[in-house]
């Protein structure tokens, strides 16, 4: 019994293990090719640091083989992709307050600046509300002027 179990176990397992090796020996060539091209790339264009950001592919490449080989191995597979997708979402979140911190300066200097123009404008905006309130007072006791004559003519003809 434990015979059959092992026949049917081995050509499973051995194909498993080719898929890893072959995903794992592609990612490790990609790594690499990646690894000069944004070396050279980034030497090319100025940047203070080439070989940084050249290993920081590399080794996000060889993160992404690694995760694509134990998945071919059926390991724990829910885990490393919840794991990845953590991983993905961590870095948008610390991109996305990286650039909204970065922002706080120019933010603070736009808030100032519509602080001052409120603050400029409210002298205007007070003389516009008593403006209003004279206009609302003179309406009203002219209505009520109206209103008390028709009641005066009312009671005359009566």
């Amino acid at each position: 019994m434990m015979r059959l179990a092992l026949s049917f176990l081995v050509p499973w397992t051995h194909k498993r293990l080719e898929d890893c090796a072959c995903s794992s020996a592609i990612g490790g060539l990609a790594a690499g090719a990646l690894s000069r091209l944004v070396r050279g790339a980034t030497a090319q264009a100025g940047f203070s640091n080439p070989d940084t950001m050249a290993t920081v592919a590399k080794t996000a490449v060889w993160g992404f083989a690694i995760v694509v080989a134990v998945n071919q191995l059926g390991i724990a597979t829910t885990l490393i992709n919840t794991l990845l997708i953590g991983a993905v979402g961590a870095l948008a979140l610390a991109a996305g307050l990286a650039f909204g911190l970065g922002g706080r300066d120019r933010a603070a200097a736009v808030l100032d600046r519509v602080s001052g123009q409120v603050e400029a404008a409210g002298p205007k905006l007070s003389r516009a509300a008593n403006v209003a309130a004279e206009q609302g007072r003179a309406t009203t006791q002219q209505g009520r002027q109206e209103y008390t004559g028709t009641e005066r003519r009312r009671s005359f003809k009566v």
